[in-house]
Formats: C-alpha cells, sequence, structure tokens
C-alpha cells in the first residue's frame, strides 16, 4: 500500500473516520529530519497492508496541523477507529525503531467489526502496557512559529533576565 498525501482537512476526516487503522506523517518539506524518515515510513505502508498511512505536509494543510496541535516535525500519530490510538496516540521525532514497534503494535490491534462489541478483555489498570517511549535522542524540528519562543528561552537563559513576548518590542518614549 502507498502513502496517502492529504490535500485538505476534509480529506483528512473523512480517511480518519473511514480507515480502521491509520498512521499520521506530518512533516514539512523544509525539515531535514523529515526527508530521512519519509522513505522510512513509505517503506513501512508496503509491509503493514492493514494500516491506511497518510501524509500531511503542516504548510500546505496547516488547518489539520493546528487542529492536532502539531509542534514539531516529524510528528506521527495513530488512530483506531476515529480514535486516537491507546497505547501509542503520537510520536515525535525521526525515531525509526520506536516507530516500526508502534506500527507493530498497531496492526495486531483487534477491530471490533459493525454490529459487534469488543468482548477482548482489557488489561486491568496496573497491567496496562505502557505507551512506548522514545529515548531522547529524537529528532525534532520545531515550527517556525515556535522559534521565536525558542529564542525568547535562549534569551532567558544567558542572561538570567525574565523576558516576556507576546507582543513586538514598543518603541522608545520621545525625549
Amino acid at each position: 500500500m502507498s502513502v496517502i498525501v492529504v490535500e485538505s482537512k476534509k480529506h483528512f476526516d473523512e480517511l480518519i473516520k473511514t480507515k480502521p487503522k491509520v498512521a499520521v506523517d506530518f512533516k514539512a518539506t523544509w525539515c531535514g529530519p523529515c526527508k530521512v524518515i519519509g522513505p522510512k515510513f513509505a517503506g513501512l505502508a508496503k509491509t503493514h497492508t492493514d494500516v491506511t498511512f497518510l501524509q500531511v505536509d503542516v504548510d500546505d494543510v496547516s488547518e489539520v496541523a493546528q487542529i492536532q496541535r502539531i509542534t514539531a516535525m516529524p510528528t506521527f500519530k495513530f488512530f483506531v477507529s476515529g480514535k486516537p490510538f491507546e497505547k501509542q496516540p503520537e510520536l515525535v521525532g525521526a525515531n525509526l525503531p520506536v516507530l516500526t514497534k508502534v506500527l507493530a503494535s498497531l496492526s495486531a490491534e483487534k477491530i471490533a467489526k459493525e454490529g459487534e462489541s469488543d468482548t477482548t478483555p482489557k488489561p486491568a489498570a496496573k497491567d496496562a502496557a505502557a505507551p512506548v517511549e522514545a529515548p531522547k535522542k529524537d529528532v525534532a524540528v520545531p515550527v517556525p512559529a515556535a522559534a521565536k519562543q525558542t529564542e525568547d528561552v535562549a534569551a532567558l537563559d544567558a542572561d538570567k533576565t525574565p523576558v516576556v513576548t507576546d507582543k513586538a518590542p514598543s518603541a522608545a518614549p520621545a525625549a
């Protein structure tokens, strides 16, 4: 199966609603790690044929990126029957081993057929498997809108002076 390029919010909503298992790659053309992981994501689409693979360019379909609260690229989101995948709804960063594990878990997920209820016993909360944690070496690229905030934090760390930057600096009063 190939990766479907999402063209609009309506297209995204329709695919999430109608496909039983979905993996979404939120990317940008200017994102280096996205360029590296993108072909691997496409390769995984060929081995996990029961999962629908989507690709959303955050610049082309920004409404979807905003609604899904994408703040770094690449970000992968996973859905089952139109809802976030309980075991691992999101993965931020270009981490192929973790992405591969999450997709294997998503593939193994049982889907209740229409009209049936899922009678699979769910583990008790204390026995529930924890979501797969991504190692700290993940590579994520901040969204340009967040770049100013990153610069402000760096400036705050550099001089230890509190900085508030919701607005552009005002001009100095005329003397």
